[in-house]
């Protein structure tokens, strides 16, 4: 086999006899994929620099070279499509994907598409959007190949059911183009699909034209941002047919965010012809949950490489492994770059540096370069010996060699990144700002200011350092890099540095000041904004930002955020960010508090929300009216959480109080009655008040259909709810049908994506569930929580119900393996994402007990327990949220014997409830329940008894004998009296 590289002479030669037989293994995989149409996922796993990017870019190298037809579509090399010089080991790095300029007549016969996931930046829609620009890109060329090896009906299953957009439209221009009489002889169901609609074929076949232009084209394919994120998977599996894999290589798997891992994961588990290969670090993967969770989903189809160098599996020979560089292969690193290196010199350096980069990084140090242009390099013993030995001492002498300007303008970079701010993954983001540093640098009192922003502004002249992520971003390549930059003192004394910050302040304050006075926001894109906030936010720590101007540059970022959900997690984190800093005073701060509060309520941390929303509120009152209709909003934003989730009364309680006030408003707007009128109703059905709950979700439903412009998301709300109290009063045949049409509607006028679409399918499998049906819900579920993951994202609350509703599917289907891998996997989300104090981990965790009944996790439980239990606090909400874990304990107690704790568990729980609730509250109700159960099993059985009868009787005073709680202790005492 020749190995000789498409891209020879842009980097050394690729050598090593295992890592040769690894790109065997990956072309045999390949043909695999390509032949069969089912994916497959390799994963090489080793420390950085062995040379891992440089395996995958030989495959690629390999697939352009014999997998493809002439003329080639794909160029022969990675580096070789691109027009850059590679004399850096540094400008190579992170090179995933080629350069392609079409060639006439060419079509592809795969699909590449790489992806550094370190370098990815901003907000996750747009990280996405960003990496699909190369999907995008050659999207038109991949139809045009893809449908040479379809018929029409396999490129469009199912194309009579929903006979409108693209499937017609390329029907039509088939027709246009050769094969009429065959469409025409087709049996279609339906009559009149395509005599219709041939009035548009003139202007379709501009489109069938327009293909073969492109085929018949040079235009460079170049990426492109679009938005269609939730179209990605459908898009890949579509297209990954055999004759037209996709290759998707990841870089740096370990950095990828969770919607890039999900759709990995989604693509190695799926029925298309994909071949997935990631590169990681050992180790690091599995410190982040939505990481671990992919490699625990996809261990049965993954494929391992590591560098330890055990045996692979077939397709892999035997000796394929990413064993290290023996001297002689290392020896041709040197000599790439000296080919008439000395002898004695080459083999001291292979011994001394093994790993590939380090040796790259040595090879590349300017001074030796100079001092032996001709290539014959040759150093004594004692001047390799002084030679740096670590990787970050070998950066530090590359960077020595830099230009001064250059190295100068890198120092003012590393000054831009906000390292004091973390990303919501946890990890460093190293990018900066070019346009917001050269204003600052503009403002400064220095003679080379020009010629700083110039090296700032120019791509090239840094390539080595740092890389350009967009027209705005810019980024290190490396945490060690911007380490050396920020560390260099040769160019700024510490004033300097302050000065370059407090003039980067004052250009932060300026963009975000044109923003808001003017709406101008100078074309910045959602992760310029983000990027900014955080700038903003480091600033104000360090004393040198107005309160305004942080508080309008994460308002800005905040509207891009909540555009998708897949963004939740950044919005809490730039959100959260700012408020621990900001003091609650001015309008500006209203609006970021009140975005954070909503946030936090959709991201499941329900109490934090609650007291967000309280002091936005306060604020709001303490400077307007009352009745200012934005205050009502956010107050009945407030009460329908404390309704849902925290304490129905107060709830029922704080829409009381709306009601009256906004009946002294004239005029008060239709939106405002309506959702107002909604919670009374929610508040009235937690309160088991359903006979009064019913009429007036009806009559909500029927006025705001009515309106001139009918609030579709209530209106999905409204029937969402009237589904669940039909349900409730054992009204099933009602309440699903107000569930099918409720879906019907929301997804014509909500889409299929939407939240409240989600939910309402969500509901209606529960229900299906819950009537019986486990396994029929699991076949609703199972693919509905993939789209909520692709969607909403994989801790999004929404996601966490739905998994846990499916978990519960499973347990009544018996399906107890599935059932406890889910619980499990809910759990670790759950505790690392909203912290062990969410009311939600103890019961769930109480769940997975009780399915695999471990003595030994009986005792882990009850530990976890006690430790969490006291750092509840004892306002009203702790009280709430601590009541639940006592619960579970009290309950983990009595099933592993110890009666006399679970007693005292239960009274502390109700002492404490008592403080603030009436004895009629369910929590209470619930609590005393167990407590006589335990004082029953315990021995006492004539005081548990005792218990329950006068539970039933307050009860029956407080609610009447058919409330589902009276109901409820009753049916306890009868199994207690039977037993």
């Amino acid at each position: 086999m020749n190995f000789d590289s498409a891209g020879a002479g842009l980097e050394p030669d690729f050598v090593g006899q295992g890592r040769k037989l690894l790109v065997d293994g990956l072309l045999a995989i390949y043909d695999r994929v390509n032949q069969t149409g089912s994916p497959a996922w390799v994963s090489i796993e080793a420390p950085s620099g062995v040379g891992k990017t440089r395996i995958v870019r030989e495959f690629y190298n390999r697939l352009a070279g014999e997998r493809q037809p002439q003329p080639a579509y794909w160029p022969g090399s990675i580096l070789g499509s691109r027009d850059m010089q590679f004399d850096d080991v540094s400008a190579r790095r992170k090179q995933v994907y080629p350069e392609v300029t079409h060639v006439p007549g060419s079509l592809p016969a795969f699909f590449w598409w790489g992806i550094t996931a370190s370098l990815r930046s901003g907000t996750t829609a747009d990280a996405l959007a960003a990496d699909l620009g190369q999907l995008k890109a050659h999207e038109d060329y991949l139809d045009d190949a893809w449908g040479k090896l379809t018929t029409w009906g396999e490129r469009n299953p199912g194309w009579w059911k929903n006979p409108t957009g693209a499937a017609l439209e390329e029907g039509i221009t088939t027709v246009v183009g050769s094969v009429f009489e065959s469409l025409a002889g087709t049996v279609v169901p339906g009559v009149g699909l395509i005599r219709p609609a041939l009035g548009k074929l003139q202007e379709l076949s501009k489109s069938r034209a327009a293909s073969r232009d492109r085929l018949a084209g040079t235009q460079d394919i170049a990426p492109s941002a679009f938005d269609a994120v939730e179209e990605t998977f459908t898009l890949l599996s579509r297209l990954a047919i055999p004759g037209l894999p996709i290759v998707i290589f990841v870089e740096d798997f370990h950095a990828a965010d969770q919607v890039l891992a999900d759709l990995v994961a989604r693509c190695a588990t799926s029925e298309a012809a994909i071949l997935v290969i990631t590169t990681s670090w050992p180790g690091y993967g599995e410190q982040r949950e939505h990481i671990r969770d992919v490699l625990e989903r996809t261990q049965d189809v993954r494929i391992n490489v590591a560098a330890d160098g055990a045996t692979l599996p077939a397709p892999f020979q035997p000796g394929a492994s990413l064993a290290p560089l023996g001297a002689a292969e290392l020896a041709t690193v040197i000599q790439f770059y000296y080919p008439l290196v000395d002898p004695q010199t080459l083999s001291r350096l292979a011994i001394r540096y093994s790993n590939p980069l380090a040796l790259e990084l040595f090879c590349t140090i300017e001074r030796y370069r100079r001092r032996f242009p001709e290539g014959d390099l040759k150093l004594s013993e004692a001047e390799i010996e002084k030679l740096p030995r670590s990787i970050e001492d070998l950066y530090r002498s590359v960077w020595e060699e830099l230009p001064k300007t250059v190295r100068e303008a890198l120092v003012f970079a590393s000054l831009g990144v906000p390292v004091s701010v973390q990303t919501q993954e946890g990890m460093w983001d190293l990018s900066w700002h070019r346009p917001l540093l050269v204003d600052a640098l503009t403002t400064l009192n220095r003679g080379d200011s020009a010629l700083i922003a110039q090296a700032l502004s120019d791509p090239t002249a840094s390539s080595t350092w740092a890389r350009q992520l967009s027209h705005n971003l810019r980024a290190f390549h490396e945490p060690v890099q911007w380490q050396i930059a920020l560390s260099d003192d040769e160019f700024l004394f510490e004033e300097d540095r302050e000065e370059f910050f407090g003039a980067l302040a004052t250009a932060v304050t300026k963009s975000v000041n044109l923003e808001y006075e003017t709406g101008d926001d100078q074309d910045q894109s959602a992760p310029d904004k983000l990027y900014r906030a955080r700038l903003a936010q480091f600033l104000f720590e360090k004393g040198l930002l107005a309160q305004d101007a942080l508080a309008i540059a994460v308002l800005s970022v905040q509207v891009e955020l909540a555009q998708s959900p897949l963004d939740l997690p950044n919005l809490v984190q730039v959100s959260e960010g700012a408020m621990n800093v900001l003091e609650p005073h001015g309008p500006v701060w209203c609006a970021v508090a009140e975005r954070y509060a909503r946030a936090l309520w959709k991201s499941g941390r329900r109490f934090e929300g609650a007291r967000q929303y309280e002091t936005v509120i306060a604020a709001r009152m303490a400077t307007g009216e009352p009745d200012d209709l934005k205050t009502l909003e956010l107050r009945t934003d407030h009460a329908l959480l404390v309704t849902r989730h925290i304490d129905a009364v107060r709830g029922a309680e704080l829409f009381e109080q709306l009601t009256k006030d906004v009946a002294q408003i004239p005029d008060a707007p239709t939106y405002a009655l309506r959702h107002i009128d909604f919670g009374r109703a929610e508040a009235l059905t937690k309160l088991h008040q359903l006979d009064q709950a019913l009429p007036l979700l009806a009559q909500t439903l029927q006025h705001t259909l009515g309106d001139a412009d009918p609030d579709q998301k209530l209106i999905a709300a409204v029937r969402s709810s009237l589904a669940e109290v039909y349900f409730r009063l054992d009204r099933p045949a009602d309440g699903l049908m107000v569930l099918e049409d409720s879906i019907e509607s929301a997804t014509q006028n909500l889409g299929a994506d939407s939240l409240d679409t989600l939910i309402l399918r969500a509901n209606l499998a529960g229900q299906r569930s819950s009537t019986g049906l486990p396994e029929h819900a699991i076949t609703e579920f199972e693919p509905l929580i993939v789209q909520m993951i692709a969607t909403l994202g994989l801790t999004h609350p929404v996601t966490t119900a739905a998994r846990t509703s499916l978990a519960f599917a499973y347990r009544k289907a018996n399906r107890l393996a599935d059932a406890h891998k889910l619980f499990a996997a809910i759990y670790a989300d759950i505790r690392e994402h909203l912290g062990a104090n969410h009311p939600e981990i103890a019961e769930i965790q109480f769940v997975l007990l009780t399915i695999g009944q471990q003595d030994e996790a009986w005792e882990f439980l009850i530990e976890f327990l006690e430790a969490e239990i006291p750092h509840h606090g004892h306002e009203r909400e702790g009280i709430q949220l601590s009541s639940s874990p006592r619960t579970v304990l009290a309950q983990a107690y009595a099933l592993t014997g110890q009666h006399e704790q679970a007693l005292n568990v239960c009274a502390t729980a109700i002492e404490l409830l008592s403080r603030y609730e009436e004895p009629s509250h369910f929590q209470t109700i619930e609590l005393q329940t167990l407590q006589a159960q335990i004082q029953f099993v315990s021995g006492n059985e004539a005081q548990g008894i005792r218990e329950l009868e006068e539970l039933a009787e307050l009860c029956e005073r407080a609610f009447g004998a058919e409330h589902e709680r009276t109901q409820y202790v009753q049916a306890k005492l009868v199994e207690l009296q039977d037993t």
